[in-house]
């Protein structure tokens, strides 16, 4: 299941309104760091990630994401390797950098937070984000 939101493209320009200053700022940053920059990624993994970014909670076979990009599944792999980086590297950075964020910035559960990355269970998550850096997702939110 994927929740869309669609609105005129004139609304992009409009300030966001929030009752809390700070929400709207942290948002707004989020925005930037996550489209604003490939994380030294460019190319067909940029493309991919930007696709991810753009279907929250997406994340695809190699197969669907070729399709969606228009391209045969050996033509993204040649050019993943050729930007030397695998599919799998590039979900699970943007998975990781998400899963950070959302501990930073919101006070979404290890089951949201677990949902949103699509991992099957909330042990699943905690798993990933121990072995990527170390800590358990509450040592990590308390600091």
């Amino acid at each position: 299941p994927v929740n869309e939101l669609e609105f005129d493209a004139g609304w992009i320009d409009h300030p966001m309104v929030q009752p809390d200053p700070m929400t709207n700022v942290m948002a707004a940053e989020m925005c930037e760091q996550f489209l604003g920059n490939a994380n030294g990624y460019g190319g067909i993994a940029a493309d991919i990630r930007r696709s991810l970014l753009e279907h929250p909670g997406w994340f695809p076979s190699i197969e669907t994401m070729a399709s969606e990009l228009s391209i045969h599944p050996r033509t993204l792999r040649r050019r993943l390797e050729a930007e030397q980086v695998t599919y799998r590297d590039v979900i699970a950075e943007l998975r990781m950098k998400l899963a950070v964020e959302y501990l930073r910035n919101t006070r979404m559960t290890n089951e949201e937070i677990a949902a949103r990355l699509d991992y099957s269970d909330a042990a699943n998550f905690r798993h990933a984000f121990s072995r990527w850096t170390g800590k358990s997702p509450s040592d990590f939110r308390v600091g």
